[in-house]
C-alpha cells in the first residue's frame, strides 16, 4: 500500500505500462527501466496501428462473397475516390492521435524519471536545513568569542589615552627627530661633556639622551594603549556584523523549513505536480477517458479499415472495368502492384500496398477519365419495334393468347449500323412508348438486353430482365418514363450476330391500366440512351 504520492506513482506507472502493451519495458522485478530512446520505442511499438488492407476473410460475412460490377467503372471510381478522401482525413486523424499517444507514453517515462529525481531531491531537504542550522551554530559560537574578548578589554586590559591618532603621530615624529639628534651627538661628542642645542634649548648631551629614553618609553606605552583601543573598536564592529549574520541565518532556517519542511511549499508543489500527472495517467487508460488516445485510435482505425476496404473493392473493379471497356492499360503495372497480393513492399505501417500510390493512381485515373468523357456524347436513339421485327405481320405474331389472356413477346437484333458504326457504344438508360390508337392507360413491360455482345466484353449476362412501368401512348405530349438501373450501365446494345443471346427481348403480360387490350397495340417505340465515341 502506497503511503505517499511518490510511491503511488511508482505503482501506477507499472500498471499503465502493462495496459499500454509495453511489458518488455519492465525489468525482472517489475520496475520500469531507465529512460532511453530504446525504452520509448518499446513503450509504443505494440501500439503503432497499421493501415493494412483487410483480407477477404477479415471482411464482414456479408461482404466476403460480394463483388462490384466492373461495368460500373465510372461510378465505382467516383465512389472509391470519395472513400479515399475520407480515408485521407481518417489517416490524418489517426496519425494525430498516434502522435498524442506517443507523447503521452513519453510523458509516462518522464513522470517516472522526474518522480524518482524529485524523491531523491526531497531526501536532501532535511540535510539542507541541518546545514543551515550548523552555519547558525558556528556564527553564534564565533559571536560568543568576540563578546568575551570585548568584555576582557573593557574590564581593564584597555587603557584609554588622551589624544587622537594624529597627535600620536606628531609626537612620534618629534621623538624620532630627538633620537636622531641624540645619536649624532653621541657619536661625535661622547668623549666630551659637551652641550648641544635642540629646539632652542641647550643641554648636555647626556641630559638629552636621558630625556629621549624617557620620552620613548612613555610613547611606547601610549602606542600600546591606542592599539588596544583600535582592537576594541574592531571587535565591537565584528560583533555587530556577526549579530546581523546570526539574524539572517535564523531567517534562512525558517525559510528552508517553509520551503523544504514536511509541509513546505516545495513539497506541496511537488505533490501538486504528482497529482496532476496521476490524473493524466488515469485518463490515459480510463475507458472513455479524455486522454485515452489508444481507445480513440481504435475507433478511427475501424472506420479507416472499413472505408479502405470499401474503396479497394470499388477501385479494383473500376480498374478491371476501364481495361475491359476502354482498353485503359497505362497503369496496369501499378494496378497489379496495388491490387494483388504479389506486392509486399512494406513501409512504416506494415501495409501490403502503398496507400499513397493508390491515391495517386486514383487521381491520375480521374484526370484521364475526365478527358475521355469529354470526347463522348450522350445520345438517345429511337427505334420502331415494328420495323425491327420486319413489319406489321411479324409484330402481330408476337401477340398471342395464353391461358385466356393476351401476351406480347418480341425479339430483335441491333447492329453497329444502327449506331453509325461508332467505336464505343455504351448503354445509359431506356424508355418505351406504345401506339394503340390514342387509347388511355399505362402499360408495364419487361425488357431483356442481349447477354452476349458483338464486341468485347462479350459476356454481359449479369443484366437479366429489366422492368419498366408507366409506359404511355406515344401521341401523348408527355416525356416517357425512362429506366437507368445500375446493372444496365455500360453494357453494349449491339448483340452477337445470329444467336438468341445477342438479341433484345420485350414482353408485356397484361392490358393497360385502362384495360386497353394488348391486341390494340400496333407498334412500340424503343428509346435507348447511349454514350458513344
Amino acid at each position: 500500500m502506497a503511503n505517499t504520492l511518490a510511491e503511488l506513482i511508482k505503482e501506477r506507472v507499472k500498471t499503465w505500462v502493462k495496459d499500454l502493451g509495453a511489458e518488455d519495458y519492465l525489468d525482472e522485478s517489475g520496475d520500469l527501466l531507465r529512460m532511453s530512446f530504446e525504452s520509448a520505442e518499446a513503450l509504443q511499438k505494440n501500439n503503432l496501428q497499421i493501415m493494412k488492407m483487410p483480407k477477404k476473410e477479415d471482411l464482414e460475412p456479408h461482404l466476403r462473397d460480394f463483388e462490384f460490377n466492373e461495368f460500373l467503372a465510372e461510378p465505382l471510381l467516383r465512389e472509391g475516390s470519395l472513400l479515399l478522401d475520407r480515408c485521407l482525413q481518417e489517416r490524418k486523424e489517426f496519425e494525430e492521435l498516434h502522435t498524442k499517444f506517443f507523447e503521452a507514453c513519453i510523458q509516462i517515462l518522464e513522470l517516472n524519471e522526474l518522480n524518482n529525481i524529485t524523491s531523491d531531491e526531497e531526501d536532501t531537504y532535511e540535510t539542507h536545513i541541518k546545514m543551515a542550522q550548523a552555519d547558525l551554530a558556528a556564527l553564534e559560537n564565533e559571536q560568543e568569542g568576540v563578546k568575551d574578548a570585548i568584555e576582557r578589554l573593557e574590564n581593564g586590559l584597555l587603557k584609554i589615552v588622551d589624544g587622537s591618532p594624529r597627535e600620536i603621530d606628531r609626537r612620534n615624529i618629534e621623538i624620532t627627530a630627538m633620537a636622531r639628534h641624540s645619536a649624532h651627538a653621541l657619536a661625535y661628542g661622547s668623549a666630551h661633556d659637551e652641550q648641544i642645542k635642540f629646539g632652542g634649548t641647550r643641554k648636555m648631551i647626556r641630559v638629552w639622551a636621558e630625556e629621549y629614553a624617557g620620552a620613548a618609553e612613555d610613547f611606547r606605552g601610549d602606542k600600546e594603549s591606542v592599539a588596544l583601543k583600535n582592537q576594541w573598536v574592531q571587535l565591537k564592529g565584528l560583533n555587530g556584523s556577526l549579530l546581523q549574520k546570526i539574524e539572517i541565518a535564523k531567517q534562512q532556517i525558517e525559510l528552508k523549513k517553509n520551503q523544504m519542511g514536511d509541509n513546505g511549499f516545495q513539497r506541496r508543489r511537488n505533490n501538486v505536480a504528482r497529482f496532476v500527472a496521476l490524473q493524466r495517467g488515469e485518463e490515459l487508460r480510463k475507458l472513455g477517458g479524455a486522454l485515452n488516445f489508444q481507445e480513440q485510435m481504435k475507433s478511427v482505425e475501424i472506420r479507416l479499415k472499413n472505408d479502405l476496404a470499401a474503396a479497394k473493392l470499388r477501385l479494383k473493379k473500376a480498374s478491371d472495368g476501364f481495361r475491359m471497356l476502354y482498353g485503359y492499360s497505362a497503369f496496369d503495372e501499378s494496378s497489379e502492384r496495388m491490387f494483388t497480393k504479389s506486392y509486399n513492399e512494406k513501409g512504416i505501417y506494415d501495409r501490403e500496398f502503398d496507400f499513397d500510390d493508390l491515391v495517386t493512381w486514383t487521381q491520375v485515373t480521374n484526370t484521364w477519365l475526365a478527358a475521355f468523357l469529354d470526347t463522348q456524347q450522350q445520345v438517345t436513339f429511337s427505334f420502331s419495334l415494328k420495323d425491327l421485327v420486319k413489319g406489321a405481320e411479324n409484330f402481330g405474331k408476337g401477340i398471342e393468347e395464353r391461358n385466356g389472356k393476351f401476351q406480347g413477346e418480341w425479339s430483335f437484333l441491333l447492329t453497329s449500323q444502327d449506331f453509325y458504326e461508332r467505336k464505343y457504344v455504351r448503354m445509359r438508360s431506356f424508355s418505351l412508348q406504345v401506339d394503340c390508337g390514342m387509347k388511355v392507360g399505362s402499360w408495364n413491360f419487361k425488357i431483356t438486353p442481349p447477354s452476349k455482345a458483338l464486341n468485347e466484353p462479350k459476356k454481359q449476362d449479369h443484366v437479366g430482365t429489366l422492368f419498366l412501368g408507366r409506359v404511355n401512348e406515344r401521341t401523348y405530349a408527355v416525356i416517357p418514363e425512362s429506366a437507368a438501373p445500375p446493372k444496365l450501365y455500360n453494357i453494349s446494345p449491339i448483340g452477337e450476330n445470329h444467336t438468341n443471346d445477342g438479341k433484345w427481348k420485350i414482353e408485356i403480360a397484361s392490358n393497360s391500366t385502362a384495360q386497353t387490350s394488348i391486341k390494340d397495340i400496333v407498334d412500340i417505340d424503343i428509346h435507348l440512351t447511349v454514350a458513344l465515341l
